[in-house]
């Protein structure tokens, strides 16, 4: 049994900033490297007001995403954003484009799992070539 938090592992200083996903917080919490696990990825991630993570895929692992704290805009590549808020799930197959934005005042903590790997190495990951996420039009 592995018990982790945001206390005991380091911060990802590499998505903070990273262009698509500058300005957010993500500790990676469970994997293959971290806890053994063989088929799942948890990571605990924070975007601040008026940050985004751009539309992506990840065409080896479908995705659960757990909203824990705060509201936020989840992006959809085929129809407009659905704003979402504490206790809401949601789940992204495997290959689908996808993303999370913030426009609102207060900082948004989400929790997402990747189904099918071990390690978020494998999950795959390919940034959408579109334009990033508009603040102003939101």
């Amino acid at each position: 049994m592995e018990i982790r938090s945001r206390r005991s592992v380091a911060e990802d200083q590499d998505a903070t900033t990273r262009p698509d996903t500058k300005g957010t917080h993500v500790w990676w919490l469970l994997s293959k490297k971290t806890a053994g696990a063989s088929a799942i990825v948890l990571n605990i991630g924070d975007l601040p007001p008026r940050t985004a993570h751009q539309l992506h895929r990840h065409p080896h692992a479908e995705q659960a995403v757990l909203v824990l704290a705060g509201r936020g805009l989840h992006l959809r590549h085929d129809g407009p954003p659905a704003e979402v808020e504490p206790g809401d799930a949601i789940f992204v197959p495997a290959g689908e484009w996808h993303g999370f934005a913030n426009p609102f005042e207060q900082t948004v903590t989400i929790a997402s799992i990747y189904g099918g790997v071990g390690d978020r190495s494998e999950a795959g990951y390919e940034l959408h070539s579109g334009p990033p996420f508009d603040f102003a039009a939101s």
